[in-house]
């Protein structure tokens, strides 16, 4: 979701369906006291591992 993907690419990804996908991100909206989408994908983009923080390759 931080990374803007759609919730059909996220469900195909995790093998879930495209429901379960909007069913949890409304639970984690509840959770964490957001009313938005974007509220929500702001604290994503906010827990996402930096570049910097990455081993090496």
């Amino acid at each position: 979701m931080a990374e803007g993907k759609p919730y059909g690419v996220i469900a195909e990804h995790l093998h879930v369906s495209y429901k379960t996908v909007a069913n949890t991100c409304t639970q984690l909206e509840a959770k964490l006291g957001v009313r938005t989408l974007p509220e929500l994908m702001r604290i994503a983009i906010q827990h996402l591992p930096s570049a910097t923080a990455r081993p090496p390759k």
